[in-house]
């Protein structure tokens, strides 16, 4: 990612007319990679392209007339590989609509559509209507070599981009290797309506050796509602238990040369419920007696984290 990150910096510095043009151009990729991150890491519904898509269209979409940028497509969801790539892309586009496209002129229209090809692949429609007459680039620029990157190089897809006069048309296909479910309304709506977790009255001790994430993870749980105790090392959370019992416990199970094993016995014999937070995939770094404790996977979201805590909550202490 970090790699990823530095290449799309330099290739933006490269084709900047100006510093303040490198800035606004590299945040706004960079944006779009994260809500693109940050969604993929919510589980397959929060994948959904209908999100990725109006993720961004909600930036460009004219408050007194939505209609002039539509967005419709049944919801699948993509895989992360997929997601990122597409993020960047339908942000590049968004991009172009609103400063040259139709997005650019008081009567421009913008639609965005897709549908599931017989094969499984997915195929996305741009159609862009009533803005400045549209010709054929006369140099292909980073970002059209960014779309084009990203579709056929990246997932082996299609990017068929043509300069019509009347508008920009565009058709991407994303291979039917990168479409990894559909996604049930039902789902979707659910998630969103549990985005905000109400964790006031709770006291939470969060034992996290990295600062930045604890700090991160502590202003989330506030956010929430919930009194916040950091401890960074196994000696603090002992202490802190041996001075305060807290309503739960959220543990980074790898702590610098060691572990936080200690402080969920402690846990486990004062009978406060935990979970582990843990980079890593599997359980196996877990000890066997802890291996029924629930686990969220680094990195989380906020809403992610709100949900694991309210059912670790509920569950009758043991």
């Amino acid at each position: 990612m970090i790699t990823l990150i530095l290449s799309i910096a330099r290739q933006t510095g490269v084709h900047a007319a100006s510093v303040p043009d490198f800035s606004a151009t590299l945040e706004g990729r960079l944006q779009a990679l994260s809500r693109a991150h940050d969604q993929s890491i919510s589980g397959a519904s929060s994948r959904s392209l209908a999100r990725i898509v109006e993720s961004e269209a909600v930036l460009y979409r004219p408050q007194r007339q939505p209609d002039r940028l539509r967005v419709h497509g049944p919801e699948i969801a993509l895989d992360e590989r997929a997601s990122g790539a597409v993020a960047l892309v339908i942000h590049e586009m968004m991009t172009n609509a609103a400063k040259y496209g139709a997005l650019s002129t008081p009567g421009g229209t913008l639609g965005v559509s897709w549908t599931i090809r017989d094969d499984g692949s997915c195929s996305i429609e741009w159609l862009e209507r009533g803005g400045p007459t549209v010709s054929e680039p006369s140099a292909q620029g980073f970002g059209t070599k960014l779309i084009a990157s990203c579709m056929e190089y990246d997932l082996g897809g299609e990017a068929d981009m043509r300069f019509v006069p009347d508008g920009l048309q565009a058709t991407l296909v994303i291979p039917a290797a990168y479409v990894v479910a559909e996604v049930p309304r039902d789902t979707v709506l659910e998630e969103t309506s549990a985005q905000n977790a109400d964790l006031s009255g709770s006291h939470i001790l969060v034992v996290e050796d990295q600062a930045l994430i604890a700090m991160e993870i502590e202003d989330t749980l506030r956010a929430m509602g919930a009194t916040v105790t950091l401890a960074a090392h196994v000696r603090d959370a002992l202490g802190v238990l041996d001075q305060a019992t807290p309503n739960l416990a959220l543990l980074d199970f790898n702590l610098g040369q060691g572990t936080s094993e200690e402080i969920a016995v402690r846990l486990s014999d004062l009978g406060i419920p935990f979970l582990f937070a843990t980079g890593y995939g599997d359980r196996l770094v877990i000890p066997e007696r802890f291996q029924d404790t629930p686990i969220i996977g680094k990195p989380f979201e906020g809403r992610e984290l709100g949900r694991a805590i309210l059912q670790v909550l509920k569950r009758p202490a043991i």
